[in-house]
């Protein structure tokens, strides 16, 4: 397997989130920090779980209607790699979402509260993607990823965990694989 297959690219960033959490849910710990301050716990299911399902009808159906309308043929291309896609989306949305929002969400509310801790969050999320190269319009691409950043910091806000925003995440990351899958 190699990167510039969509097996290899799933497979790296598996291996990268496993490389970047595994050293963070043992640490912490140690640090004297719980796991349920990174909002590492079950929360309130019934907000976070029906978000995530609609996200994850939601997002995959726009990133497929959206590469349909001008290339045949996704269909079959993209349902082959399905594993692949989830390995890779549910990889990179839970890390994402533990680096940025589960390390510092919380730790920053008491100084600034939850209204500027998740502006500060979405924007140095959204500062982090500014080195991107597969946005042909990387303004407006900044200005997406910092609304949908200020979305999962409130979906974790209100429903007290990490899994609902990882997993819309991860569904939001299906408009950039689908596309970037499709055209290899």
């Amino acid at each position: 397997m190699t990167v510039t297959t969509p097996q290899g690219i799933a497979v790296a960033k598996f291996s990268e989130s496993i490389l970047r959490v595994i050293p963070i849910l043992i640490l912490m710990p140690i640090m004297g920090f719980d796991w349920r301050s990174m909002y590492l716990k079950r929360g309130k299911v019934r907000v976070w779980l029906p978000i995530a399902i609609a996200a994850f009808v939601v997002f995959p159906a726009l990133a497929y209607f959206s590469l349909s309308s001008g290339q045949a043929g996704v269909l079959e291309k993209l349902l082959p790699l399905w594993p692949w896609i989830l390995l890779f989306v549910l990889s990179n949305g839970f890390t994402e979402e533990l680096l940025y929002r589960g390390l510092f969400l919380q730790k920053y509310e008491p100084f600034l509260g939850k209204g500027l801790s998740n502006i500060l969050t979405a924007a140095a999320f959204a500062l982090m993607h500014t080195q991107v190269t597969y946005a042909a319009q990387l303004i407006q691409f900044l200005v997406i990823v910092a609304v949908l950043s200020l979305i999962y910091g409130i979906l974790i806000q209100k429903s007290d965990s990490l899994w609902g925003a990882a997993l819309v995440h991860a569904a939001g990351d299906c408009l950039i694989i689908f596309a970037a899958y499709a055209s290899m």
